[in-house]
Protein backbone atom coordinates (compact mmCIF):
# COMPACT_ATOMS: atom_id res chain seq x y z
CA UNK A 1 0.00 0.00 0.00
CA UNK A 2 1.24 3.49 -0.83
CA UNK A 3 1.86 5.54 2.31
CA UNK A 4 2.82 8.99 1.06
CA UNK A 5 3.08 11.16 -2.00
CA UNK A 6 6.75 10.30 -2.58
CA UNK A 7 5.92 6.61 -2.88
CA UNK A 8 3.03 7.50 -5.16
CA UNK A 9 5.35 9.47 -7.44
CA UNK A 10 7.83 6.57 -7.57
CA UNK A 11 5.02 4.12 -8.33
CA UNK A 12 3.65 6.42 -11.06
CA UNK A 13 7.10 6.66 -12.65
CA UNK A 14 7.38 2.85 -12.68
CA UNK A 15 3.94 2.51 -14.25
CA UNK A 16 4.85 5.10 -16.88
CA UNK A 17 8.05 3.20 -17.71
CA UNK A 18 6.20 -0.12 -17.99
CA UNK A 19 3.62 1.51 -20.27
CA UNK A 20 6.37 2.98 -22.45
CA UNK A 21 8.13 -0.39 -22.75
CA UNK A 22 4.86 -2.13 -23.66
CA UNK A 23 4.05 0.49 -26.28
CA UNK A 24 7.50 0.22 -27.89
CA UNK A 25 7.31 -3.59 -27.84
CA UNK A 26 3.91 -3.55 -29.56
CA UNK A 27 5.09 -1.33 -32.41
CA UNK A 28 8.33 -3.29 -32.81
CA UNK A 29 6.36 -6.55 -33.00
CA UNK A 30 4.05 -5.04 -35.63
CA UNK A 31 7.02 -3.86 -37.69
CA UNK A 32 8.77 -7.24 -37.44
CA UNK A 33 5.60 -9.05 -38.48
CA UNK A 34 5.17 -6.76 -41.51
CA UNK A 35 8.76 -7.43 -42.62
CA UNK A 36 8.24 -11.18 -42.33
CA UNK A 37 5.00 -11.06 -44.33
CA UNK A 38 6.60 -8.95 -47.08
CA UNK A 39 9.57 -11.32 -47.32
CA UNK A 40 7.29 -14.35 -47.47
CA UNK A 41 5.14 -12.77 -50.18
CA UNK A 42 8.19 -11.90 -52.26
CA UNK A 43 9.24 -15.56 -52.42
CA UNK A 44 6.08 -16.76 -54.18
CA UNK A 45 6.56 -18.13 -57.69
CA UNK A 46 4.04 -15.82 -59.37
CA UNK A 47 5.60 -12.74 -57.73
CA UNK A 48 9.10 -13.80 -58.81
CA UNK A 49 7.86 -14.42 -62.35
CA UNK A 50 6.14 -11.02 -62.49
CA UNK A 51 9.26 -9.25 -61.27
CA UNK A 52 11.36 -11.04 -63.86
CA UNK A 53 8.93 -10.11 -66.66
CA UNK A 54 8.96 -6.47 -65.57
CA UNK A 55 12.77 -6.40 -65.40
CA UNK A 56 12.48 -5.44 -61.73
CA UNK A 57 14.12 -8.47 -60.15
CA UNK A 58 17.28 -6.58 -59.25
CA UNK A 59 15.37 -3.76 -57.55
CA UNK A 60 13.24 -6.32 -55.71
CA UNK A 61 16.43 -8.01 -54.53
CA UNK A 62 17.64 -4.74 -53.02
CA UNK A 63 14.30 -4.28 -51.28
CA UNK A 64 14.42 -7.84 -49.94
CA UNK A 65 17.91 -7.26 -48.55
CA UNK A 66 16.78 -4.02 -46.90
CA UNK A 67 13.75 -5.74 -45.35
CA UNK A 68 15.88 -8.60 -44.12
CA UNK A 69 18.36 -6.14 -42.62
CA UNK A 70 15.53 -4.29 -40.86
CA UNK A 71 14.17 -7.59 -39.56
CA UNK A 72 17.59 -8.68 -38.35
CA UNK A 73 18.23 -5.40 -36.53
CA UNK A 74 14.77 -5.47 -34.96
CA UNK A 75 15.21 -8.98 -33.61
CA UNK A 76 18.78 -8.35 -32.46
CA UNK A 77 17.81 -5.26 -30.47
CA UNK A 78 14.95 -7.13 -28.82
CA UNK A 79 17.37 -9.72 -27.45
CA UNK A 80 20.31 -7.39 -26.85
CA UNK A 81 21.12 -7.22 -23.12
CA UNK A 82 21.43 -3.68 -21.81
CA UNK A 83 23.90 -3.03 -19.04
CA UNK A 84 23.54 -0.33 -16.40
CA UNK A 85 20.86 2.29 -16.70
CA UNK A 86 17.77 1.97 -18.88
CA UNK A 87 18.38 2.84 -22.52
CA UNK A 88 15.89 3.41 -25.29
CA UNK A 89 18.62 3.94 -27.89
CA UNK A 90 18.70 0.28 -28.94
CA UNK A 91 14.93 0.01 -28.92
CA UNK A 92 14.77 -1.84 -25.63
CA UNK A 93 14.25 -0.74 -22.08
CA UNK A 94 15.73 -3.33 -19.81
CA UNK A 95 18.45 -3.38 -17.20
CA UNK A 96 20.69 -5.94 -15.67
CA UNK A 97 19.01 -5.19 -12.35
CA UNK A 98 15.33 -5.63 -13.22
CA UNK A 99 14.20 -5.54 -9.61
CA UNK A 100 15.12 -1.85 -9.41
CA UNK A 101 12.22 -0.93 -11.70
CA UNK A 102 9.72 -3.70 -11.06
CA UNK A 103 9.68 -4.04 -7.27
CA UNK A 104 6.88 -2.26 -5.42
Amino acid sequence: MIKNSTEAKVAAAKVKLIYKVARIAFFEATDIRACIEALEASNQADVLRSLENANAARAAGFIQKALFGRLLIGVMTAFDPCEGEVTFISGTAWTSSRKKFLEP
